[in-house]
């Protein structure tokens, strides 16, 4: 390429060894075509960019279709579990009346919750229990009686799969209860959480309810183990109705099923 007083000339020369193509521009005009090019450049990196994003989108968008799907499947079966274990009671209730056998007497009134699948049935925790005048300072038990739906993963080696609570699968509108005595350190909007609240306890404890509908606290409010908190929703990033609970030490999360029966 040379240049010359008004034009630039560009030769391109073969290997075959033809002879030599010159193509004279003027200056303006060779300006125009490498602005024409560099635009050019700029909007195929663009373009690769928002493909990209896009598929990521995609694949994410596809994830979380696929857990919505495995969600509702599930809660086909509590659905079809609760619907089941109602009419075994009918049926135990009648049963006992007609052999005459007190069921409070033997301790048979209600029926343990068992282990289905990689699904719990409903839990018998803090929710249903009357308040007492004993402290409660270390979690213990759920604050919604659910379906664990997501357990506790935090080194999980995918980082889009990591866990840092539990999730528990409960309708809009449960009450979400503190799941031991504390203050209230955080209540409000999370992007991710929705509405969230977090409690800070003894021993160095904390917390976590997220993806609430709405909250009954305020920063500072202390509140008492069984005491409603907030009311169940899918706010934040969720894909169904549920309970984010989390229980972290010094900020460090912990699983929060080894505080099923630590009350203290």
């Amino acid at each position: 390429m040379s240049a010359s007083r008004g034009h630039v000339t560009v030769m391109i020369i073969s290997d075959s060894g033809r002879s030599p193509v010159s193509i004279k521009f003027s200056k303006t005009a060779f300006k125009i075509i490498l602005g024409v090019l560099g635009l050019l450049v700029v909007a195929l990196l663009i373009v690769l960019a928002t493909y990209t994003t896009l598929l990521n989108q995609s694949m994410e968008r596809a994830r979380l279709v696929t857990e919505v799907e495995q969600l509702r499947r599930v809660t086909a079966k509590v659905d079809q579990l609760e619907q089941n274990l109602a009419t075994y009671r009918v049926m135990l209730k009648k049963m006992t009346e007609l052999a005459g056998i007190d069921l409070d007497a033997v301790g048979l009134s209600s029926l343990d919750s068992q282990v289905v699948g990689n699904y719990r049935t409903p839990v018998e925790q803090n929710a249903s229990v009357a308040q007492d005048a004993h402290a409660h300072p270390i979690p213990s038990g759920y604050p919604v009686k659910g379906y664990i739906s997501q357990s506790f993963r935090p080194e999980d080696d995918n980082p889009r799969m990591r866990h840092l609570g539990i999730d528990l699968a409960v309708s809009s509108g449960t009450p979400v209860i503190a799941t031991a005595d504390g203050v209230v350190t955080y209540a409000g909007w999370d992007s991710t959480f929705g509405w969230k609240v977090v409690l800070s306890h003894a021993d160095d404890l904390e917390t976590m309810y997220g993806h609430n509908d709405s909250l009954l606290v305020q920063v500072g409010d202390v509140k008492k183990f069984g005491e409603t908190i907030a009311v169940s929703g899918s706010t934040g990033v969720s894909t169904a109705p549920h309970v984010h609970y989390e229980i972290r030490r010094g900020g460090v999360p912990i699983n929060p099923e080894d505080h099923l029966d630590k009350r203290k």
